[in-house]
């Protein structure tokens, strides 16, 4: 049972220091840029209340 809790203890250790050191390296923080600026077009589909509504 304590092996468990001390595997516990340093996966979670080693997860904070990446995470502390990926912080600290400031690239990787920013999210990729995207190529394409163009717009993306999204359709609204009519739901059963818009149906309802028009009879």
């Amino acid at each position: 049972m304590q092996l468990i809790f001390v595997l516990l203890i340093v996966i979670g250790v080693a997860l904070i220091v990446y995470g502390v050191l990926r912080a600290a390296d400031g690239d990787s923080t920013k999210p990729p840029q995207d190529e394409g600026h163009g717009v993306d077009v999204v359709y609204r589909v009519p739901s059963v209340f818009d149906r309802r509504d028009k009879k």
